[in-house]
């Protein structure tokens, strides 16, 4: 069974069929590498689309920034949605990403739960042209692996009862930690 696969590469978008059984959430987790028959590249500077040969093209998981997720792509239990915005590559992603409670969208993209973390109601636009045309999506994964900057509704610091913050005490980066003076 062919699986439909849109991907947003850094060259551009790549379009076509995954010619595997399973899910593609688990082929993106347990794959190196992905053969895209009967696809065609649409390049993100502009130029024509142009077809992949009739022998298809191997794709590296690795260089997948964003894919569009299936419909019935299964969504965590109980989840704590987050609006966020995502810088990855030549995109900008902004979407609402589901976390376990307790967790912030930019500890959640830290925890080895896989290479790719799932948002939904997703926009994406050029990062190079943020005013120009913009892609909705319904359900999409992020590759955790190319994410550059991380925009969040919460951030909640590495911070627990008890903990002293070591900014409040005047260090600031890189100086040796001590005594408040």
């Amino acid at each position: 069974m062919a699986i439909r696969l849109e991907a947003y590469l850094a060259e551009g978008i790549r379009r076509g069929m995954v010619g595997s059984d399973g899910r593609l959430d688990s082929l993106l987790e347990t794959l190196d590498e992905l053969r895209v028959m009967g696809g065609h590249l649409s390049p993100i500077d502009g130029r024509p689309p142009f077809s992949d040969s009739a022998t298809g093209v191997v794709l590296s998981v690795d260089d997948l920034l964003v894919v569009v997720a299936p419909t019935d792509t299964p969504i965590p239990v109980h989840p704590a949605w987050h609006d966020v915005v995502l810088t990855c590559g030549p995109y900008v992603v902004s979407g609402r990403m589901p976390t376990m409670p307790g967790f912030d969208p930019a500890r959640a993209l830290t925890r080895p739960t896989g290479m790719f973390v799932l948002l939904d109601r997703v926009r994406l636009v050029l990062a190079s042209d943020p005013d120009g045309g913009s892609v909705d999506i319904p359900l999409a994964w992020v590759n955790r692996y190319v994410v550059e900057t991380v925009e969040s509704d919460l951030e909640l610091g590495a911070y627990y009862p008890g903990a002293r913050s070591v900014v409040s005490l005047g260090f600031r980066s890189g100086e040796a930690a001590g005594p408040a003076a």
